[in-house]
């Protein structure tokens, strides 16, 4: 039975419900977890703009790739027009850069008025035009280049014997073709046009218009892209591949081809595809790109890769895999991380999305199986998710933090907000006219979560996008008779984390089993290091558990209740000397790393100067007060008081400045 609850605080109640019938499935931990590694392996805090490679000086309209591709048993080797279309994002503008490296040879620049002079740099290519740009005013440059593309450990082009595919995430796309290389700025649309030898089928980007025969042993595919389009995505698989088609049936009379190039036969997995596409496009909304196509090509890189309406991956045979970049058409392809900083926007989603099929189409404990596994990985991240160091591809793309945990923060949004309500965040947040076929960062996410919920959820979008680690409780409780029925006390403590943040703030389920059954959950708002909480029930739990059900990445610790609230192992010395007149030294003692303030007030109470805020260190801290406030000015002779706040204990001391 239910039982009900009488308590001295704001509660959230939840019935603990039976585990969802288990269903029989595969183990979905997968290659794609080592593959994916190797490939990689606001409005209240504003984060500094990034600077990118791309010229920000410009804003991109459109691509146009008119490669010719020859490989082994021939030489490998490129010749490529690339048309670029775009218009000035300044005034004034005399010079175009394009990223580039400077092993692929430019032979000349055209523009509608002519050839136009340029320069080759080591990582650009500098074009004049004929007269400096006014703003949004258009240009068009044909850029002739040739050579034999580069590639490193985490993209380029790569030739095989008889196969050639590209990989251009993150900074990559340079190594093979000339482009704004920037995330957000999205060509309008595009063409990929690749001549080869007959013997071998191209996929790419967006729907193949034509198919061009020469008759002397080489052919054309045309592939055209309707749909904005970063330039990471762009990319092309070249191979004597077998075609198989499939159809997504949206409607009575509506369906969109599923294309697959692969080496040899197709896969249960990719037999999947369809009504994976089904439940996302529930779950998210149609998807993104139905005037085109959906499909595979199979590479050789290791991994996948979701290039828009085209995956490249290694293992078709990986369900997981199949259904994780599936996902990305929606987040990484439709809306795309704004830049590597966020590209949590990219693989915390994907990942999420995964683990959502699974729930979907095989059941909860598919789910809580696929997300114990990322919990679990997640307790290995380093650093924010947020990532502060874009040079390092090995950062953007490290496993533990940015898929790993980047999942587990949409499962703790999932608990936050409740099922019902984020899923229409989820909606909410694919169909932004802001972000749709654009680009967003998390805190346009949150923007988005604030306006569904109507709540403010600054505190949790701070702490696990841009903190670090994770909540460790320590936890005690016991019981006692008040009246006719039984009172429990609740002792929640964290372990200190870092100053960024200090402690975590969390709703956290509290579940409470009873001998008789008819067991219990209730939710508290943790938001103190140390917090008491007091409930009125009606039966003496036999047990109490925190977090029984894994909604949070923590660690949790049972310890002996206790009623003791004070905070010792800190104190406040007396400063020397007493009165002063230049300056007093400041000294305080702590047993152990915490969150410390030390603050002067006057006679009044008003803050005059904060002398220190942060993790302090274990053992005695001296600071000095040279007399004057925070503005630098002196302070009036008078009485002051110096305050220590350290968790939960505070303490202050009196003493005399004399002029």
């Amino acid at each position: 039975m239910q039982h009900i609850i009488y308590a001295f605080i704001l509660l959230f109640f939840f019935p603990l419900t039976p585990r969802a019938q288990q269903a029989i499935v595969p183990h979905h931990r997968h290659a794609f977890l080592k593959s994916e590694q190797e490939r990689h392996l606001k409005k209240k805090n504003p984060r500094p703009p990034v600077s990118y490679p791309g010229d920000q000086n410009i804003d991109v309209t459109y691509y146009k790739l008119d490669l010719t591709v020859t490989v082994n048993p021939e030489p490998n080797y490129l010749r490529g027009i690339v048309t670029v279309r775009g218009r000035s994002a300044v005034s004034d503008l005399s010079a175009i850069s394009l990223d580039l490296v400077h092993s692929l040879t430019v032979d000349s620049v055209i523009s509608p008025s002519g050839k136009l002079a340029f320069t080759q740099t080591p990582a650009t290519l500098l074009i004049r035009p004929v007269h400096a740009l006014a703003m949004h005013e258009g240009f068009e440059v044909q850029i002739y280049y040739r050579g034999v593309p580069g590639s490193g450990s985490f993209g380029g082009l790569f030739f095989g014997v008889g196969r050639v595919f590209t990989m251009s995430e993150s900074y990559n796309a340079p190594l093979w073709w000339p482009c704004k290389d920037d995330p957000k700025d999205k060509a309008d649309s595009a063409d990929i046009w690749i001549t080869c030898r007959e013997a071998y089928k191209v996929g790419s980007n967006g729907i193949l218009s034509d198919t061009l025969n020469y008759g002397n042993g080489l052919h054309t595919y045309r592939w055209k892209v309707s749909y904005p389009i970063a330039p990471y995505l762009i990319a092309f698989a070249m191979a004597d591949y077998t075609e198989y088609r499939d159809y997504y049936r949206y409607g009575a009379s509506d369906s969109l081809l599923i294309l697959n190039y692969l080496y040899g036969a197709t896969s249960p997995a990719i037999a999947k595809t369809a009504t994976m596409m089904g439940i996302f496009s529930d779950l998210f909304g149609d998807y993104p790109f139905l005037r085109e196509k959906y499909g595979h090509c199979q590479f050789e890189w290791g991994g996948a890769m979701e290039h828009q309406t085209m995956t490249f991956l290694t293992n078709p045979d990986d369900e997981f895999t199949v259904s994780h970049e599936l996902a990305h058409q929606w987040f990484g392809n439709m809306i795309t991380c704004r830049d590597w900083h966020h590209i949590w926007i990219n693989e915390g989603f994907a990942m999420y999305a995964s683990a959502l099929y699974l729930e979907r189409a095989y059941g909860s404990e598919a789910y809580w199986e696929e997300m114990r596994d990322n919990l679990q990985s997640a307790k290995a991240a380093t650093g924010s998710v947020w990532i502060q160091d874009i040079s390092n591809e090995w950062k953007i793309f490290d496993w533990n933090r940015t898929y790993a945990k980047g999942s587990c923060i949409l499962h703790m949004l999932r608990h936050v907000t409740g099922d019902s309500v984020f899923f229409r965040i989820l909606r909410a947040f694919a169909e932004h006219p802001d972000y749709r076929y654009q680009s967003a960062t998390a805190d346009d996410f949150r923007n988005v979560c604030e306006r569904v919920t109507g709540t403010d959820l600054d505190y949790f979008f701070q702490e696990w996008i841009y903190g670090y680690n994770y909540p460790v409780y320590h936890y005690g409780w016991e019981t006692s008779v008040w009246e006719d029925r039984y009172r429990l006390r609740l002792r929640i403590k964290q372990d200190v984390n870092t100053a960024t943040p200090f402690f975590f703030t969390m709703p956290v389920d509290v579940g409470l089993y009873y001998e008789s059954g008819g067991d219990t959950i209730l939710r508290v708002f943790n938001n103190q290091q140390e917090q008491y909480f007091t409930f009125i029930l009606p039966e003496k739990p036999a047990r109490v558990a925190l977090d029984p059900s894994h909604w949070i990445l923590r660690n949790v610790y049972t310890i002996p209740f206790s009623d003791d609230t004070t905070f010792s192992g800190f104190e406040l010395l007396a400063n020397y000397p007493n009165p002063f007149n230049q300056g007093t030294v400041i000294a305080f003692t702590a047993a152990r790393p915490a969150r410390t303030e030390i603050w002067i007030y006057n006679a009044l109470g008003h803050k005059v100067r904060k002398l220190f805020m942060g993790i302090c260190e274990p053992g005695k801290t001296l600071l000095t007060w040279d007399g004057r406030d925070a503005w630098g000015r002196p302070a009036a002779s008078g009485v002051y008081f110096c305050r220590l706040s350290a968790n939960r204990h505070h303490q202050t001391r009196k003493m005399a400045l004399v002029r």
